[in-house]
């Protein structure tokens, strides 16, 4: 690549990356979430499994990994009172923290009935070996559904089970440091109003 092109990509990326904020951030993480759960949500059989993991899964780390370093270049452009304000007073931020209550229940739920799936394939398995002689089967998940074991039991959904755990925007809000941004106190209570309006009108309870 010549001189020229390379200083030009580099002012892209770099331009690119000043477009950033805490709302389109914020609308990243959700249609990052948003999506893997949905893919959850259609797999009924271990092939379904695998088409997701290729569509799906198999890129969420770097997919996680490249919207945390867009959160951590809004944070470096901005000081600590920008900072509280800009994600104090964001809408994208309410639909965020709104998602974030509702995708935890949603990917629970999904996680329980991809186990009682899971669980069908070894029931199965050990019935179809009984009828065919075999005393006591030992049957290997992992060998008889790879994709749905991975899922369950691997790594492949940790990014999203981390957001949703350890939300980095969450985690941003309780660091905020309250005496060193100007008028955080006023900000902090027209954010707790908004949120009033922005959260759910009803505790959504998918699963116990």
């Amino acid at each position: 690549m010549k001189p020229v092109q390379v200083l030009l990509l580099l002012f892209v990326l770099a331009a690119a990356g000043c477009t950033d904020n805490v709302n389109s951030v914020c609308q990243e993480y959700r249609a990052a979430i948003n999506e893997s759960i949905d893919a959850l949500t259609v797999i009924t059989t271990e092939a379904q499994a695998e088409r997701m993991k290729i569509r799906v899964f198999s890129h969420l780390q770097k997919r996680f990994e490249a919207i945390g370093k867009r959160l951590d270049n809004v944070k470096l452009n901005r000081d600590e009172t920008e900072m509280a304000a800009e994600t104090l007073t964001s809408d994208g931020f309410q639909l965020y923290l709104s998602d974030l209550q509702v995708n935890r229940q949603r990917y629970a739920l999904e996680i329980v009935r991809l186990r009682n799936l899971y669980k069908q394939y070894m029931a199965r398995e050990h019935e179809l070996l009984l009828a065919d002689g075999v005393n006591d089967p030992k049957i290997d998940g992992k060998e008889l559904c790879p994709v749905l074991h991975e899922l369950l039991y691997e790594q492949s959904l940790d990014p999203v089970r981390d957001h949703l755990v350890k939300s980095p925007f969450l985690a941003l809000l309780n660091q905020m440091p309250a005496g060193k941004a100007k008028n955080y106190a006023a900000l902090y209570e027209k954010f707790a109003e908004r949120r009033k309006i922005f959260a759910p009108k009803e505790i959504i309870k998918l699963v116990e």
